[in-house]
């Protein structure tokens, strides 16, 4: 009877050191599988992200070759209120530089019954008129020569953006003022040189694929906003 019990014994402390012997490698095995899982699903991210950059990459660079460049250009460009008359030439020497020249000046602001420009010498023999008042106005607008580069900064299939920036010089009219006894003749201005400054132009150009551009720019020297159209061929 003692054997017997000794043997039972033995088996009741076998079989669980055997039970939790083969769970051991059924864990190990549970977190090995997991392990090679999430190192799979990381190679395939990285990977499918991989494939994503280059296709965006791809897709970037076709859009680019289907964008449109800036082209030559001629216009008409104007400050309503300092120098209304003016042109411009723009000339692209590859797919997003060019330089530009603008010229540009203004007609005298004097009511039309005033004689602008008239010859001093005429005015001051002229009966009726004081000489002059030593009055010295600016109103005869302004004359501006500038010169630049301009830069693509963008587009589209059917438009191109470009940013410009020059500098160049920009005149005032001055004037002297004749007064006249009579009221139905004069003032009379003769023209009396003028101010001249240094002056930055910049502004934005947008060229279509209809073959016209428009454009807003400013002056350092001169006030006031400038306005374009222009006419673009290849």
């Amino acid at each position: 009877m003692k054997k017997l019990i000794g043997i039972l014994s033995a088996l009741l402390m076998i079989i669980p050191s055997f039970i939790y012997g083969q769970d051991v490698p059924l864990t190990e095995k549970k977190v090995t599988t997991e392990s090679m899982e999430n190192k799979e699903r990381k190679l395939k991210e990285k990977a499918d992200d991989k494939v994503r950059k280059e296709n965006t990459k791809r897709t970037n660079k076709y859009n680019r070759s289907l964008a449109m460049y800036p082209k030559n250009q001629i216009g008409y460009i104007l400050n309503p209120t300092a120098c209304p008359l003016g042109l411009n030439f723009y000339n692209f020497f590859n797919k997003n530089f060019g330089w530009y020249v603008d010229y540009r000046t203004g007609l005298s602001n004097f009511n039309e019954n005033y004689w602008a420009d008239s010859d001093r010498s005429w005015i001051e023999n002229l009966s009726g008129t004081n000489g002059t008042s030593g009055n010295l106005v600016s109103s005869g607008g302004y004359s501006v020569l500038n010169l630049g580069l301009s830069t693509r900064i963008g587009g589209s299939k059917y438009t191109a953006f470009v940013i410009y920036l020059g500098v160049g010089s920009s005149t005032e009219k001055l004037y002297d003022e004749y007064l006249s006894e009579y009221e139905s003749l004069g003032p009379y201005y003769v023209r009396n040189g003028g101010n001249t400054f240094t002056n930055f132009n910049f502004g934005f150009l947008r060229q279509t694929d209809a073959l016209i551009s428009w454009q807003v720019g400013f002056d350092s020297a001169v006030p006031g906003i400038n306005f374009g159209i222009g006419f673009t061929w290849n």
